[in-house]
């Protein structure tokens, strides 16, 4: 055998060897895949038995769904129960209430409140929606939850102890994930109010949107974690919420999905509590940060918040089925401010040789002023005599190009001939082109 066989031979025995090595790496593969695809639906077979014994042993899916005409004496009982509502809503109001339907989508520490007010309060018909267990670590913010409940999923414990309180009331106990998926049957039987009570901001986002697109009425809560002053709390329209880094984040997602406004959302003004550095590790205190991409708050919850939260939401919802018109305070109208900043904002353009119109319309301004910069300077941090311009001249206009400030200082800054980087200190560039990366995340 020659040097030049002997060498095609080790070739072809290397290439084997590769062909060898690439199958057997498939087949490991595959096999790991059938093993993990196995394993899973064992497991899931194992929460569906363990959810279906929890109804069993509960009897959620009992005869209470089904309509039963009250006697004479089941009514007498009833009106005596609810008679201080009826002597506030009047006989009408009640009679609507005791007809209406909710869907409340998530009843841990915020919605458990909910759901609980809601029936004590006379509404006839509720959809309790919910995927989570009562744990060791949330029964201080459950309405209803005791130690025996740990463990059981929360929408079997809320109606095992609602029907206690107020047995002749229909409730319908969910174990689910919402999602766009499931959204037609969760929310199917036109239910007259959906309330969000989920903490999770993209399920947050798919519910409200769903409701929005379907014309459902809805009202949403915001995250109540690390707030502890119920003196902040307030109920208002989402596009006139403010000073909360998580709503923020939810309202300019929807804005991306073409929801601005017509969703009531209840909110506190107050700054996020700091976590102690005495009371916790550097760890826990970034785990425990509000992130402003979006991702899932983890700040803790203080329990009495919670139901405060869940108590504000219930009596909204009560007084709107029961048509009990509340005032809601004042909130200045933005629609003249947003109108004459996009007008200033052309007539810049055209000041600084820009022939174009502004592409930028008065919703997209008013985004620029409000979630991008905080309806505050980028250079100085004012809050008065705003104005918007471009931040970068050799760049279109656009949202992430459009920078706000003072009218002196934009005037400066339109005298810029240079790159912008060269005339202002590296902190505050840094600082400019962090909100334009944070609003390229979001807007993902």
């Amino acid at each position: 055998m020659n040097l030049e066989n002997i060498s095609s031979f080790f070739k072809e025995q290397k290439v084997q060897l590769l062909l060898t090595a690439g199958v057997s790496s498939l087949i490991t593969g595959f096999s790991l895949l059938k093993l993990q695809r196995v394993q899973a639906e064992k497991l899931s077979k194992k929460l569906k038995a363990e959810v279906k014994e929890d109804y069993l042993e509960y009897n959620v899916e009992d005869s209470n769904l089904t309509e039963v005409p009250l006697s004479e004496e089941d009514d007498r009982l009833l009106n005596e129960q609810f008679s201080r509502n009826i002597v506030f809503l009047g006989e009408e109001g009640m009679k609507k209430l005791r007809n209406s339907s909710v869907v409340i989508v998530g009843c841990g520490s915020i919605g458990s409140w909910v759901a609980l007010m809601l029936l004590r309060s006379g509404v006839g018909k509720v959809r309790i929606i919910d995927h989570g267990k009562v744990t060791r670590d949330t029964i201080n913010q459950h309405a209803l939850a005791t130690i025996e409940d740990i463990g059981i999923p929360n929408a079997i414990v809320l109606k095992k102890h609602i029907k206690e309180i107020v047995p002749h009331a229909k409730v319908e106990s969910v174990i689910d994930t919402f999602n766009k998926d499931t959204a037609p049957w969760l929310l199917e039987g036109n239910p007259d109010y959906v309330l969000d009570c989920v903490q999770n901001l993209e399920t947050k986002l798919e519910l409200l949107k769903y409701c929005h697109d379907q014309q459902l009425r809805v009202i949403s809560s915001a995250y109540a974690g690390g707030k502890a002053d119920p003196s902040r709390i307030q109920i208002s329209d989402l596009s006139d919420t403010y000073d909360d880094p998580w709503v923020r984040v939810l309202r300019r997602k929807l804005r991306k999905l073409g929801v601005e406004n017509n969703i009531s959302l209840i909110h506190s003004i107050e700054k996020p509590t700091e976590l102690k550095p005495a009371e916790s590790t550097s760890s826990e205190v970034d785990q425990y940060a509000i992130l402003p991409e979006g991702r899932i708050p983890t700040l803790p919850t203080f329990g009495t918040l919670s139901a405060i939260f869940g108590m504000s939401m219930a009596s909204w919802v009560i007084c709107e089925l029961a048509e009990h018109k509340v005032q809601q305070l004042f909130i200045k109208q933005k629609e003249k401010t947003f109108s004459k900043l996009k007008r200033d904002l052309t007539a810049r353009e055209e000041r600084n040789g820009f022939n174009s119109s502004v592409t930028l319309s008065k919703s997209e301004v008013g985004y620029i002023l409000e979630e991008l910069w905080r309806s505050r300077s980028a250079l100085s941090g004012a809050l008065d005599k705003l104005t918007l311009t471009r931040w970068d001249r050799r760049q279109a206009l656009t949202i992430d190009n459009c920078i706000c400030l003072t009218v002196e200082e934009a005037n400066t800054h339109d005298n810029i001939l240079g790159k912008v980087e060269d005339y202002y200190p590296e902190e505050f560039v840094n600082f400019v082109q962090s909100r334009f990366l944070e609003e390229s995340r979001i807007s993902e």
